[in-house]
């Protein structure tokens, strides 16, 4: 199988107007900035024009053709929002039999609610049990009828929508999160616990396995003697629905028309997860040309699913598997991060990744969206191109696999008990009950582990895939396209007697140690001189981020705090369109250009406070607003250090000239750790990279300049000139960064661009955990969730918290020749 070229797309959030100026503007940015695709993603769309009507899809033909011209691909996601299977709506609006049906175990006293019908009663244990059947909002992923509804509804909508140029230009249809129906319940489930249905299940059941369902429900529900075979027969079961009658439809659909299908599941995390929201993920990838995954948040993850899903491409597919990845990971993500996350997924077999997301609109309901939004709104944006083609150049694909890891799939299955899912962290299962399956499950991520430290080539499948699919020929264990000469076997595997006994020869132990990060690793500097230098600033727009508060009537208030030498025009610059503003009490004019309003305003000579109110069009977690200009922030309460690498302040922040602001004894002054305090300096919320120029004196050449104790996200230098591009630390705690450069003897101008923290723009800066490694909106609107169970429920505090931002005030010069 050749080897993948590595691509990466965004994940583009349409949540505003289709503006065909505005669109184009940013197919350009997304070619201009490395991507090689985009993904055209409806998200909390506002129906301007309407979703899937002829005005939708003329905006949207454009965009695909624009794009072609640029050279990047498209793919459709088939959803306005997530999860797939909906239509924005309209699935359920015109058909209602496809909504959701679970199963919910209680006892038989309680009452019958409005609209549940009791299925059957039994008696366990002294205990006497009613199974009700329910109905939600959701849509019914086992039915037989919404694949081949959701095709019609939505992917055929696409091919006739567009014109037959631009959909013969759609290289992909991608699918969002499709499962059993557990997540969508998880707040709903009982104590006892419950089970996905659907009316057809009873006689599917029975046809497959000669048997009848319902008196075979309690097992499953249950621990009875029979309980671990009728649990691996009844999740298989539901994993087969799921794939013959959702994603196979599509598959068949994408297939006839020449597009991939890409999709990631439910719950794809581990084994564990999976049981309850899709069976194994291994039966649906098999339903997938581009199988995917979706990689939460900014550290890597477990070493299992990225490998799990690029086993499956290559045993059944292309060998190429997609991520969607570094959702929720954060405004304060750098360069560094995204790195080491995805060189993580490469060397596990990714070969597409798509990253979420891009916002068409970044107002305030988008800033908090599992922020961040790139490319276009980090402050390190520029540097983009960079990593990308760093990445491209220096990551290796994944080497064929020698070895198969099998999955205990069946074994967790088996000693689940769906009581467990309401314990269940949701999201990306980081947390689960300490159980017979929970331990399974441990157990087998401690293996993964092992062979990932022992470096060892492999590949995985879980147990029915195995027994139904291997044959040892020659030596060798084929499965699907792959052929594997050791068999690993996870703690609980258990597979059907032949395929065991022919695999014997081939089993070996699992590799022991730690296992080890595939992430770039800094060199330690050459030697090196240390020329002191005096930075000077050449201009600055700098920013000022309002403190908002709203108020139950949907007014929102804030106040601009200055003191200044003379009278200084700003702009205030508002990330949502409004219905009224006012300044100081006086109505005030406002443009609204499809990015927010924008006022301009003077702010007057002396101490002054201006008090803001206004009306945003949309309610939002948070309200965002900023003054920007040309002017020093100043606070009197000194930045202190709070969590690990960031430091805090009470405020308030003040407006000052820019040269006083600058002048300040702890502004121009070096720290103790021999760096400049760009903070102090004035610039805490700066939404831009700030450029300082300095001169050095050299009486011999060198070959290399050394940034130590940097404290940014990423830096360009530029010497007499000559632009030696962006570079950032790879290890934060060091902040180091070494640029090759070829400088002669003589005195030489140095540039030196600095893109601080998106986190310092953006926040959320009143967070107890600051610049934490996963962010939801609930940890911007200040409300405690899985992410951060460890903190009060309300999670917010008055304190301003900071990354720090610094440049050091000596120059390390490696002599030219120096090893």
């Amino acid at each position: 199988m050749p080897m993948a070229k590595l691509r990466f797309l965004t994940l583009w959030s349409i949540n505003a107007e289709l503006d065909q100026a505005r669109l184009r503007a940013q197919v350009d940015a997304f070619a201009d900035h490395g991507l090689d695709g985009l993904v055209w993603h409806p998200r909390f769309y506002p129906d301007l024009p309407p979703y899937l009507s002829e005005e939708y899809f003329r905006a949207l033909d454009d965009v695909v053709q624009h794009a072609h011209e640029r050279g990047i691909a498209v793919w459709i996601y088939d959803e306005d929002g997530w999860p797939s299977g909906s239509v924005g709506g309209r699935m359920l609006a015109e058909h209602p039999d496809e909504s959701q049906h679970w199963l919910a175990l209680v006892p038989t006293t309680d009452p019958v609610v409005t609209g549940e019908a009791v299925l059957t009663e039994f008696e366990h244990d002294g205990a006497h049990w009613s199974l009700r059947h329910r109905r939600t909002d959701g849509v019914d992923y086992l039915s037989p009828t919404l694949g081949r509804r959701f095709v019609e509804m939505t992917h055929e909508a696409y091919r006739t929508g567009l014109s037959a140029d631009a959909f013969a230009h759609v290289e992909a249809f991608f699918s969002d999160e499709p499962e059993f129906g557990m997540a969508h319940l998880h707040s709903l489930f009982p104590e006892a616990g419950g089970l996905p249905w659907t009316p057809t299940l009873p006689a599917e059941y029975e046809r497959r396995y000669g048997e009848p369902l319902l008196p075979a429900l309690p097992a499953v529900l249950l621990d009875r003697e029979d309980s671990a075979r009728i649990r691996v027969q009844f999740w298989e079961l539901l994993s087969d629905l799921l794939t013959e009658r959702f994603l196979q439809p599509i598959r068949d659909w994408c297939d006839r028309h020449g597009k991939l299908f890409t999709a990631h599941l439910k719950g794809e995390e581990h084994p564990y997860f999976q049981v309850a929201t899709v069976g194994s993920a291994d039966r649906p990838f098999r339903a997938m040309s581009l199988p995917g995954i979706d990689s939460l948040g900014r550290p890597p993850g477990n070493h299992y699913f990225p490998r799990q899903v690029s086993s499956a491409s290559r045993q059944w597919s292309s060998g190429r598997a997609m991520a969607e990845t570094f959702g929720g990971s954060g405004w304060g993500s750098t360069p560094a991060d995204l790195e080491r996350h995805l060189r993580w997924l490469c060397s596990h077999g990714i070969t597409d990744v798509v990253l979420h997301l891009s916002q068409l609109r970044l107002n305030s309901g988008a800033l908090a969206d599992w922020p961040p939004s790139h490319p276009l709104h980090l402050t390190w944006s520029d540097a983009y191109p960079v990593l990308l083609d760093r990445l491209r150049r220096t990551v290796a694909p994944r080497p064929p696999a020698d070895t198969l890891l099998v999955s205990p799939h069946r074994a967790i299955a088996a000693a689940y008990r769906p009581r467990e899912w309401p314990l269940t962290d949701v999201h990306a299962a980081r947390t689960y009950p300490d159980s017979v399956a929970g331990a399974l499950n441990d157990a087998f991520l401690d293996t993964v582990d092992d062979l990932a430290a022992a470096r060892v080539a492999y590949d995985v499948a879980d147990e029915r895939t195995v027994s139904e699919y291997g044959a040892v020929v020659d030596g060798r264990l084929r499965v699907g396209a792959a052929q594997y000469t050791s068999v690993v076997l996870s703690p609980g595997a258990e597979l059907d007697h032949a395929i065991r006994a022919a695999v014997a020869p081939l089993v070996v132990p699992a590799a022991g140690g730690a296992p080890t990060a595939d992430q770039p690793v800094e060199q330690p500097a050459p030697r090196y001189a240390s020329e002191p230098v005096m930075w000077r600033l050449t201009d600055m727009e700098n920013d000022l981020l309002l403190d908002v508060s709203v108020h139950a009537d949907g007014m929102c208030h804030a106040a601009i705090l200055s003191h200044l030498d003379r009278a200084t025009c700003v702009t205030l610059e508002l990330a949502d369109s409004v219905t009224a503003l006012t300044i100081d009490g006086v109505d005030t004019a406002w443009k609204d250009e499809g990015d927010g309003a924008r006022a301009t305003l003077t702010l007057p000579a002396g101490e002054n406070v201006s008090r803001l109110a206004f009306r945003p069009v949309t309610s939002a977690v948070a309200v965002y607003a900023w003054v920007c200009g040309g002017f020093a922030v100043q606070v009197d309460a000194p930045f202190e250090p709070d969590a690990v690498g960031m430091v805090a302040t009470d405020g308030p922040f003040v407006l000052v000239d820019l040269a006083a602001g600058l002048s300040r004894p702890d502004a121009t002054s070096p720290r103790d750790d021999g760096t400049l305090d760009l903070l102090a300096a004035g610039m805490p919320f700066l939404r831009r990279p700030v450029t300082l120029t300095t001169q050095v004196a050299l009486d011999k050449p060198a070959s290399a300049v050394v940034l130590d104790y940097l404290a940014a996200d990423a830096v360009r230098l530029a010497v007499d000139g000559t632009d030696l591009g962006w570079h950032w630390p790879i290890d934060a705690a060091a902040g180091r960064v070494v640029v090759p450069a070829v400088i002669g003897p003589g005195t030489h101008e140095v540039r030196l661009t600095v893109a601080g923290s998106t986190y310092n723009a953006l926040g959320p800066h009143h967070y107890l955990s600051g610049d934490a490694d996963t962010i939801s909106p609930t940890q911007i609107a200040g409300t405690s969730n899985f992410l951060d169970p460890h903190l009060p429920s309300h999670t917010h505090d008055r304190r301003w918290r900071f990354r720090r931002l610094s440049v050091p005030t000596a120059l390390g010069l490696v002599p030219a020749g120096s090893a």
